[in-house]
């Protein structure tokens, strides 16, 4: 997996194919959710870039070369109701 900052508050990722097959990633909600959950574990540790408390989008590319590139942006942060 290689992570670049883009931005503070923009990322990528690029997940080659054999590591998204060594993830055993398969297109079910709950291990899709999981396997996402890791990589912002992931994120948050290594380039302390949390998503914790932030709308965020997420885009994911296919590519013939990397697998996939991944581009995580942070939006707004959620505003607390209360």
């Amino acid at each position: 997996m290689k992570i670049e900052q883009l931005s503070q508050s923009r990322l990528k990722i690029i997940l080659s194919c054999t590591e998204i097959l060594q993830m055993n990633a398969q297109v079910h909600p709950v291990e899709t959710s999981e396997l996402f959950i890791k990589l912002i574990t992931t994120i948050d540790k290594k380039y302390h870039f949390s998503v914790m408390n932030h709308k965020i989008l997420m885009e994911m590319i296919p590519s013939v070369e990397d697998g996939f590139h991944i581009y995580l942006t942070l939006l707004s942060p959620i505003e607390k109701s209360t």
